[in-house]
């Protein structure tokens, strides 16, 4: 998907929905021209799982943060 496209630009939620049945949760996109990208397509499917302590632990290292 071509988010710099004229499409995307008149109807960006037909193609987000479009793109979910088609492809999941992460999309492939293409930002420009030659510039590949994932796209998630919610903070649900992006967002570490609660039950995942080495993530969400105080102290665990982010590499994100440093």
């Amino acid at each position: 998907m071509r988010l710099y496209s004229p499409e995307f630009a008149a109807d960006p939620r037909r193609f987000l929905t479009e793109s979910r049945h088609r492809h999941g949760p992460v999309v492939p996109i293409e930002l420009a021209p030659g510039v590949p990208a994932a796209l998630v397509l919610s903070y649900r499917d992006a967002s570490p799982t609660p039950a995942d302590d080495s993530t969400n632990s105080p102290g665990s290292s982010n590499p994100v943060d440093g």
